[in-house]
């Protein structure tokens, strides 16, 4: 195949944040956790046969980090080390209290409250639950969420701590 012998640094999301009701895939995999992670030591098992280069990330959504470190809700869904390569979060500015608008911008007060007490805790527990399975952090997406009112803008605190955590985290 393709990846066979030239894909010594490509990563595979298979089911990227399957612990989120975004995709109809994805919430039928919180349904049945037993399922979900037989169907991806069934891919895993295809995938190096075929590519044994190629990484497989186990990227729960970054809520869950929050939500379920300290409960055995990430383990529910964890395939086992055996079977995982690096673990990765998608982490981006946003706030389900509302966010930013052209006439009512996020204030520093605000980013920096969502930094510090939303967006790198998520980080943290992520990267101590990878730690704890000796797998590496990787973070596939990060970015400002311009998408919607849920972000904080042109967020210069959460790119500051970013790069701060990537840098510290290595």
């Amino acid at each position: 195949t393709w990846c066979a012998g030239s894909a010594a640094n490509a990563v595979d999301r298979y089911t990227h944040e399957f612990d989120n009701a975004w995709n109809y895939a994805n919430s039928k995999a919180t349904a049945n956790p037993t399922a979900f992670i037989a169907a991806w030591r069934r891919r895993y098992g295809i995938m190096k046969a075929h590519a044994p280069t190629v990484k497989a990330c186990w990227n729960p959504t970054s809520d869950a980090a929050a939500a379920y470190l300290g409960t055995s809700r990430l383990d529910l869904f964890y395939p086992g080390d055996a079977y995982v390569d690096v673990i990765g979060i998608d982490a981006y500015d946003s706030w389900s209290t509302g966010g930013a608008t052209p006439t009512s911008p996020w204030t520093t007060a605000q980013k920096n409250a969502l930094w510090t007490g939303n967006t790198l805790p998520k980080l943290q527990n992520i990267s101590a639950y990878a730690q704890a399975h000796g797998k590496p952090l990787y973070i596939p997406e990060w970015g400002l969420r311009l998408w919607d009112n849920s972000s904080g803008g042109d967020d210069e605190v959460y790119v500051n701590g970013m790069v701060t955590f990537i840098t510290d985290t290595r």
